[in-house]
């Protein structure tokens, strides 16, 4: 459906479904309807939950696994020579937190589903959710806290000591952890799990058993990695490893 040279599509996306590092022509906005995924860009790496707005800019390359239950969402494309375009530049990743953004999103969705008479209401949710995330936009995150991130990125296996990544910083821990969340929209222990976890699908898909895969990733045992990798993609890591070989049987 094309709204005011915007286009605005239900998409599904199968279970254990890995998309290789691709780019888009468009800026991406995308509201999760149901299931759940990972998505890696660089050093960024998010895991949008239920209704989250995941802001997704043009030609920026990126990967994304999907959970065990494969995902829906509903997709906003805003071409780059689009009015609100530039209003978008330098928006990074999910937009939470921000009660607008999240009632134009709600609003967007309930009025997409509408048999009839609904484009003038998608034509305002729309300008409502494009204005929104405008608006929310943050200043860049200072260097220091970059090179903190670029530093659990990669080093993403090893331990997350909270007091060695501040003395890096030469910030306190308190402080590190509160803007870590400020900027990026995680925490810092949010992101080296979302890490592993990325990581980890690449090692299911070889031989390695899952203790190996557990040690390989920086997990405490087993037991510690399949906990953390049901809460995110709804199934065991058995179960996807399954998923991950009938996505790929042709």
């Amino acid at each position: 459906m094309l709204i005011d040279g915007c286009r605005i599509t239900e998409v599904m996306h199968r279970p254990a479904l890995r998309i290789s590092e691709h780019e888009h022509e468009t800026v991406k906005i995308c509201i999760l309807l149901e299931g759940t995924f990972i998505e890696r860009e660089g050093v960024s790496i998010r895991s949008p939950q239920r209704m989250d707005v995941l802001v997704r800019l043009s030609r920026r390359p990126h990967a994304n696994h999907y959970g065990g239950r494969g995902a829906r969402s509903l997709l906003l494309e805003v071409p780059p020579d689009h009015r609100a375009a530039a209003g978008l530049n330098g928006i990074e990743g999910i937009a939470m937190g921000q009660p607008g953004t999240l009632l134009a999103a709600a609003r967007l969705v309930q009025t997409f589903r509408r048999r009839s008479d609904r484009a003038a209401g998608i034509r305002e949710s729309t300008r409502l959710l494009l204005a929104s995330i405008a608006s929310a936009r943050k200043p860049p995150p200072p260097a220091w806290l970059g090179a903190v991130r670029e530093h659990v990125a990669e080093h993403w296996a090893e331990p997350l000591v909270l007091d060695e990544l501040a003395a890096l910083a030469c910030v306190h821990r308190v402080y590190l952890s509160q803007a870590f969340h400020h900027f990026f929209g995680q925490t810092l222990s949010g992101y080296s799990r979302a890490l592993r976890l990325f990581h980890a699908v690449e090692l299911l898909r070889s031989a390695a058993d899952l203790t190996g895969v557990a040690v390989g990733c920086g997990f405490f045992d087993q037991s510690h990695f399949i906990h953390a990798f049901q809460c995110q993609h709804r199934v065991s890591p058995g179960q996807y490893r399954r998923a991950m070989a009938e996505a790929d049987s042709p």
